[in-house]
């Protein structure tokens, strides 16, 4: 036999709903679980430690028709809802984002490492060039030095 729609609430029990919420919005449950959710900061008002605390069925408030609509609600006001940056789904899409956004930065710098690398072989190449052509307009001043040398004349007495 269920239970008719709508029967009337016990107000003692609606009671120990409402102090067991108090006592849970306060960081300070009685129930031996919540007292270690509450230690380890991961203490959550939700119609399941509500009832827990309360010592009571979780569906007398969970249920949309519950007989017990004043806690119900109240317990609906301190719930925390899935934010939408919160939600796996939204979470997954974003670290998606923010993994292709990495990836095409890293093609980017790639590209500009890649840049670099080809300026600084061809300044390499071009240093090597230059030194080549210093090095052989040094050879072609000691040679005509060496030709002025051979081509002044020697005063007797002059060393």
């Amino acid at each position: 036999m269920g239970r008719t729609k709508r029967e009337e609430c016990d107000p003692a029990i609606e009671r120990e709903f409402l102090e067991a919420l108090l006592r849970l919005e306060a960081g300070s449950p009685t129930h031996p679980d919540l007292i270690a959710r509450a230690k380890a900061h991961r203490l959550k008002i939700n119609f399941s430690t509500v009832a827990k605390e309360a010592g009571r069925a979780r569906g007398l408030i969970a249920v949309e028709d519950s007989q017990y609509v004043n806690a119900r609600k109240q317990v609906l006001a301190k719930m925390r809802p899935a934010t939408p940056e919160t939600s796996s789904v939204n979470v997954i899409a974003d670290l998606r984002k923010r993994v292709a956004d990495l990836e095409r930065q890293l093609a980017e710098a790639d590209s500009v490492n890649a840049t670099l690398m080809l300026r600084v072989h061809e300044g390499a190449a071009e240093l090597q060039r230059a030194k080549e052509h210093v090095a052989r307009l040094r050879a072609a001043r000691d040679q005509l030095q060496a030709r002025k040398d051979q081509k002044l004349i020697q005063f007797p007495g002059s060393t």
